[in-house]
Formats: structure tokens, sequence, C-alpha cells
């Protein structure tokens, strides 16, 4: 065995200690470089509150579209999570093509059924959507252009629109959705006026198919439960519109219901309806406006407001079961990280701090 020289221990002591070094400094700045990412996160993060937001991941590589102040990656990231809530642009609604006849019309729940029967077609997806509550803050707030400007409009709950509205919530609709107890009036109303004239219509039927009439050429959107009763009257009701009344309507279904992926999604005890419609306009749509979301009896300049635009009736909030001023709340959340955008006044009464679309 030969001696190891003094000169080959030194290098070999060098390198040694060169390689520990290294090791030290890539130790040392993968901890400073820990430290920076925590002390941003802590003292540097925006006004999002993303903390209180359903998003898994912070917001990367923030980019505005200059026409709806929308930030794309926080709709994005809100399309994910209530799909993560078993909801998607397919389950979320259906729509019957027009050579389907109502009397032949099967929803399904599946997919596999859904494109079995192959009778129904899925919304499209667009890049902007007019989401439209009913509150009364819409009355005065000339956002009918506004609103109308949007790809898609969805209204809600058989609500009033153009007419004497036109100027504060537009005259346009794409889909407008009904409910159970709605359902139910219209097919008490067809049955009891299924042989007599239109001269002939109780006050409160009357009514229900002038409501109806302003949707013709439309899609009439069931967004409950679809039994085989509700389905039966369903046909029934619109057999009648377009044979008795000349109303001739498209109907929509919803194979799972919005409510329940909005509870998992929004964390909501008992979504309403408009924020179940939130949760599956976000499935088709990039840009999402809401107009008339703003559950309060007074607006900013104390002045009371009636529940619906078209209604007199004052509603009592805070006891309402769907605790919608949580819902606002959470809303404004997702407003602040560009998620949404929510506009009750165009008018520049009251509603400067809000990003305008149309600006």
């Amino acid at each position: 065995m030969h001696p190891i020289s003094t000169n080959n221990y030194s290098v070999r002591y060098k390198m040694a200690a060169l390689l520990l070094d290294i090791r030290y400094l890539k130790s040392v700045f993968t901890l400073l470089v820990f430290l920076v990412i925590v002390f941003m996160a802590v003292f540097t993060g925006t006004d999002n509150n993303l903390t209180q937001l359903p998003f898994k991941q912070p917001l990367k590589n923030i980019t505005y579209d200059i026409w709806t102040r929308l930030n794309e990656n926080a709709s994005l990231t809100m399309r994910h999570q209530v799909s993560r809530a078993r909801l998607s642009r397919q389950s979320v609604v259906q729509i019957f093509r027009h050579d389907i006849p109502f009397a032949e019309m099967r929803p399904s729940g599946t997919q596999a059924r859904i494109r079995k029967y192959n009778q129904t077609v899925s919304v499209p997806e667009v890049q902007s959507c007019s989401v439209v509550g009913n509150a009364g803050v819409l009355l005065g707030s000339a956002c009918g252009d506004v609103i109308d400007r949007a790809d898609i409009i969805v209204r809600m709950n058989l609500a009033y629109f153009g007419g004497v509205y036109a100027r504060d919530v537009g005259s346009k609709v794409n889909l407008m959705t009904f409910n159970s107890e709605q359902s139910r009036e219209l097919a008490a109303c067809v049955k009891m006026n299924h042989n007599v004239t239109a001269q002939n219509f109780t006050p409160d039927c009357e009514r229900l198919f002038h409501r109806i009439a302003h949707l013709n050429g439309s899609v009439l959107w069931y967004i409950k439960l679809l039994t085989k009763s509700k389905i039966m009257n369903i046909r029934e009701s619109l057999s009648f519109l377009r044979e008795s009344l000349n109303i001739h309507l498209t109907f929509a279904y919803s194979p799972r219901i919005a409510v329940f992926p909005a509870k998992r999604a929004f964390g909501i005890k008992r979504p309403s309806s408009g924020l179940a419609m939130y949760a599956a306009t976000t499935q088709f749509c990039s840009r999402i406006t809401l107009f008339g979301f703003y559950p309060f009896n007074v607006d900013p300049t104390n002045r009371t407001l009636q529940h619906h635009y078209y209604d007199p009736e004052i509603m009592d909030y805070v006891k309402n079961r769907h605790a919608m001023p949580e819902e606002y709340k959470r809303l404004l959340q997702l407003q602040d990280a560009g998620a949404v955008r929510i506009v009750n006044d165009c008018a520049g009464r009251w509603d400067h701090r809000v990003l305008r679309p149309w600006t």
C-alpha cells in the first residue's frame, strides 16, 4: 500500500470542505426563499380575503380585462371550485332540441342516459353573462342597456322585464328560471282553462300567461327536481301554451340541482336561488356580472327598497331562511378577488365603488 502524500490529502480536504460549503449555502438559500415567501404571504397580501374564500390555491399571474375589470384567473378558479362540488356545464342545464315533441321529452339525471336519449344540448360556453336578480334596488338603476349587452342573460322566477321595466332591467332574456310553486300554478291554470277562450281566464291565470308570453322564443329553465308528475304537467303546460296561446318556448332542466353544489362551494347552509344561479353560470360563462343582488331594505342614499323591483312587498332579510346578507358578504369577497362583478346602479347615484362593466 502506498502512503498518502501530504499534497493529495490537502487537495482532498479542500474539495470536501468546498462541497460542504456548497451544501450549506444551498440550505441557507432554500431557507431564505422560504422565509421570503412566508413574509410576502403574511405581510404583503392583497385585500382579496383569499383565506375566507373557497379557493384552494392563491391566485397567480393576475391579469385584468379592460372592459369587464374581472380577474380571469379568479373566474376560472371559481369555476373549478364549483365543478369540484359536482357541477359541470353538462349537468347544470340541458336544453331540449326544437325537433323533440313536448310529449316525448325524457329528462334524465345521468350523462349516460342523456347521451342515450339524444334529445338535449348543453348550454353553450360564452364570454359574458348577465345574471339578473329581482331586488328592488334595480328600480331607477338604469341598468337595462348594460344587462342586454351580455352574450347570455339569465333571469329568475318568471321575473317581469321589458316594457316599463326595460330602462332598469333590460328587455332581453335567454334563460328564464321558474320554480316548483310557479310550475304548480301554471299546471293549475292550464287544467282550469283548457276548454275556455282567452277572454275567460281568471285574473291570476291571465297575469301568469301574460308574464310567460314575454318569454316567447326563449328558454324556460326548471331548476328544481323533476319528478314524473312534474314532467307530465310541464309537457301539458308547454303544449297548451304553444297550441292555445301561440307562445313558443324551449324547455330546459337541470340534471343536477345547483343548490347543493352552491352549498358546498360557498359554505352557505341554505343557498338562495340567486346564489345557485351564480354557481350554475360559472360553468358556462367566463365573465359574470350580477345585477339586482342586494338584500337590504335601504340603499346608501337611505332610499327604502321593496323586495322585488316589480312587487311592493317588503322583505325581512334578517329572519329570511336563506341568510341573504351573509350570501352578499360572500359575493363581495368574490368581487374583491375579481371572480364576479356586482352592479346595482348604472345611473351614478351611489355605487361609485363598483367598477362598472361598460367603462
